[in-house]
């Protein structure tokens, strides 16, 4: 807010002149526009000189820049020129060269080829028709009487021997120091060749007869040709070795009109011959790295140089250099290059004599502009700095003070309106720094109270990019996923509390549909994952973010923990399961009642019969037991009404060792003919408590039946009654078996409604639900410990009835 502050002057200035001061505005808009003036506008060129410079400047511009266009126009083309007639030059000089060169190896190509097809020929046939001696001394004379470079013809077979030998000096043999075995070096050049024309050869030729070695070796070219017969079988190879000073004597003539250097090169780059570095014969193949080609230009000149190509490149060394193939008539390759490079500074050497007399002439030319522009400035700035002055010190310190200027024009007549303005000035921005000041705190507050209720939002409030990275992560956020904002900011919203993959990519596709169509997603019903803990249920809403173009910025995202809604809509579903079933309970007692009714009357009667019929004791036992057992079912009935109705019967004082040793009369053969051992361990009695006992020994019997279905064979139940707390408050039945245990997952909902394990042998669902609901309405509870593979425990707790012994 200071910078804003300490700026604010200048945007208001600006603002307050206009308004003040209307008239110059009218006038300033009614002036004529003459675009011939606008162009040389130097206030829009250059808004940060003074007016010294400025007139300087345009003075210079006016006497320079015409002067500077000339020689910026002309420059180039004379460049251009003397460089294209340099180039030209260079490759006619090099072509004149080529065609010397190029002539001598055709003359020595056709010699060959004139002894290979009329002598040489018949002589590598099996039947030659005339005698070696004849041929030879015919072919002696044509190279005799012939003025070229071809000094001797040879011929060898395909075993290497030589089959023809003539010329002027048929002494000489190759040199075994630079070539070992010279005919069968001509003889595999030969075989290995991939053309079907003549190929060159550097070579070196030694005088046998000679004792000194080194003045006995002349520098050689060999030209070969392949003899084959009508069937295109090889018979041998002629070989014609010429001089390398006479066929290549037009070299040392090719260096008038230019400086620069001339070079001969094989195709591995190593120099026949250079007009600098190697004038003289003496030794055809330099090996040495520094009289090697690519030793004297870079990797892509002297590739260029020797592709077989002929062509001109610029090199680094600032060199024009021009190079030419030299391919004999019938040779299907380019085994020699011959180049030219001229120095580049010979050819700008006029360039920059024009360049520096015309910088001289225009360095003066605007010394001397400078100079007048500076002393007729000086005439008329002064008012214009005098204004300057007081706007600067009307701008830094708030302050006017009255400008006098007097020279009666319109300068005068500015001095005086600016003043005028100034002392406006003044009082407006009096008035706007507190308006603006006033304005500001109530930002700054309104901006503090937002920050803090999104950072204190009990919702999660979060901030994504355009790239649903985190940019804002408020305290809700931190305390529901459990992430610190170092932790959470920059990371991708999906990775850092997405939810399953298969889940997450259909959501998101879902969520940017409906951002990028209605701008919007509001209370989506999902799951996200906390950094410690599983995923639970959420409400989600997200917005698109746009600036005023309606370019995305990002999005908003406000999240609310809804397990504690999802709870409350698990209980109401619970509820309305369980009044379902007492719906149903109230329907079956019903039902129950009538038949219950009929069999109890007809077990009265019989047991009237048997008194007096004299019925054997075991049948008047049976009745009884039946009679007590329809009682039993007509307690349940009540019970089930009970459960429905919700009603008060009236409880009354209940031992909790009667019904329990009871109800194990009741199952102990059943659970004997499984196999399965059954006992009751009481600490001390009686355990007495307050309700029904049929609704009592209704729990106890749906437990011992649960656990005689889960124990195998062989295994064990035990129902074990006492005290629990120091003032024997409740009492605590356990009923514990040795079946194969109840997971993890589903023992929170073993006590719903409907909700078996048994599938198919038999399970209603409704056993643990009553049991549950009988518990809890004498006060009590029922919850269960088991692990898998361990057995079970139902642990019923019940209170005690006051005044009990």
């Amino acid at each position: 807010m200071k910078k804003y502050s300490h700026n604010l002057p200048h945007t208001r200035c600006h603002f307050v002149a206009r308004t003040i001061v209307p008239d110059m505005t009218r006038l300033d808009a009614e002036r004529p526009r003459r675009g011939s003036l606008a162009l040389l506008n130097l206030n829009k060129l250059t808004p940060r000189l003074t007016i010294n410079a400025k007139l300087a400047i345009a003075f210079a511009l006016l006497t320079v820049v015409p002067l500077l266009a000339a020689v910026t126009v002309a420059t180039p083309i004379v460049l251009d020129q003397l460089r294209s007639a340099a180039e030209q030059t260079l490759e006619y000089n090099l072509d004149l060269v080529h065609q010397g060169v190029s002539r001598s190896i055709q003359e020595a190509e056709q010699h060959l080829s004139f002894v290979a097809d009329a002598i040489i020929g018949d002589q590598l046939s099996p039947t030659p028709s005339t005698d070696r001696a004849r041929a030879t001394a015919l072919a002696s004379t044509f190279l005799r009487v012939d003025s070229s470079a071809v000094f001797r013809v040879r011929a060898f077979d395909t075993d290497a021997r030589v089959r023809f030998d003539a010329g002027r000096l048929a002494r000489l043999q190759a040199d075994p120091s630079t070539q070992t075995d010279g005919e069968l070096l001509y003889l595999w050049t030969a075989e290995n060749a991939l053309s079907e024309g003549r190929l060159f050869l550097p070579v070196e030729l030694r005088d046998p007869a000679s004792a000194d070695n080194s003045f006995g070796v002349i520098p050689a070219i060999a030209i070969l040709q392949p003899i084959r017969d009508a069937r295109g079988d090889l018979l041998g190879v002629a070989v014609a070795e010429a001089t390398a000073s006479a066929l290549f004597q037009s070299l040392e003539l090719a260096t008038p009109g230019l400086k620069g250097a001339i070079g001969l090169v094989d195709m591995e780059g190593r120099f026949l011959y250079h007009s600098e570095r190697k004038r003289d014969w003496a030794s055809l193949l330099a090996a040495e790295e520094a009289t090697n080609l690519r030793a004297e230009f870079s990797p892509d000149v002297a590739a260029a140089i020797l592709s077989g190509r002929p062509g001109t490149v610029r090199t680094e060394h600032d060199e024009f250099t021009s190079f030419r193939p030299i391919t004999a008539v019938a040779a299907g390759g380019a085994p020699l290059v011959l180049y030219r490079s001229v120095p580049l500074a010979a050819v700008n050497a006029t360039v920059r004599k024009f360049l520096l007399g015309a910088s001289a002439i225009g360095i003066a030319v605007l010394g001397l502009v400078l100079w007048v522009a500076v002393i007729a400035a000086r005439q008329f700035t002064k008012p214009i700095y005098l204004l300057q002055r007081a706007a600067r010190d009307l701008t830094e310190r708030g302050q006017t003070q009255p400008v006098l200027v007097e020279t009666n024009d319109e300068l005068e007549d500015l001095a005086r309106d600016f003043t005028s303005m100034a002392e406006s000035l003044v009082q407006h921005r009096e008035n706007l720094e507190t308006m603006v000041s006033a304005r500001t705190r109530a930002l700054q507050e309104t901006r503090a109270e937002l920050s803090e209720i999104v950072t204190h939002s009990a919702d999660a409030i979060i901030g994504l990019d355009v790239d649903n990275r985190v940019r804002l992560w408020n305290d809700g956020a931190r305390d529901l996923f459990g992430y610190e904002d170092r932790e959470a900011i920059g990371e991708h919203i999906d990775r850092l509390i997405g939810g399953a993959e298969a889940q997450r990519k259909h959501e998101s596709a879902y969520i940017e549909r409906m951002l990028r169509e209605t701008g919007s997603v509001v209370n989506l019903r999902t799951v996200r994952t906390p950094k410690d803990g599983p995923p639970f249920p959420v409400g989600l809403t997200q917005t698109s973010l746009t600036d005023e173009d309606r370019n995305p910025l990002g999005s908003s995202l406000i999240i609310r923990d809804h397990r504690m809604q999802q709870s409350l809509e698990d209980q109401m579903r619970r509820t309305e399961r369980v009044a379902a079933v007492s719906i149903m309970a109230a329907g079956l007692a019903h039902e129950l009642n009538n038949p219950l009714a009929i069999l109890g009357n007809r077990i009265e009667l019989m047991q009237r019969d048997a008194k007096s019929n004299g019925a054997s004791e075991q049948v008047q036992k049976d009745l009884a037991v039946l009679g007590h057992h329809v009682q039993r079912l007509r307690g349940v009935t009540t019970d089930l009404l009970g459960f429905a109705r919700e009603d008060g019967d009236q409880s009354s004082r209940i031992e909790l060792e009667e019904i329990l040793g009871r109800v194990i009369r009741l199952f102990q053969r059943t659970f004997t003919t499984k196999g399965i051992r059954l006992e009751l361990k009481t600490d001390r009695g009686p355990h007495c408590i307050t309700g029904h006992d049929s609704a009592i020994e209704t729990v106890f019997v749906n437990l011992l039946l649960n656990a005689l279905q889960t124990t195998p064979q062989g295994g064990s139940v035990s129902v074990e009654c006492r005290s629990r707390g120091d003032d024997d408050a409740f009492v605590v039945v356990e009923v514990r078996d040795t079946g194969p245990g109840i997971p993890k997952d589903i023992q929170k909902r073993i006590f719903e409604p409907f909700f078996t394990t048994k599938g198919d042998k038999g399970g209603t669902g409704l056993g643990l639900a009553v049991c549950r609901t009988i518990a809890e309405r004498h006060g009590g509870s029922i919850s269960i410990e088991s692990e898998e593979g361990s057995g079970s425990r139902f642990l019923v707790s019940l209170p005690t009835h006051r005044g009990a012994v």
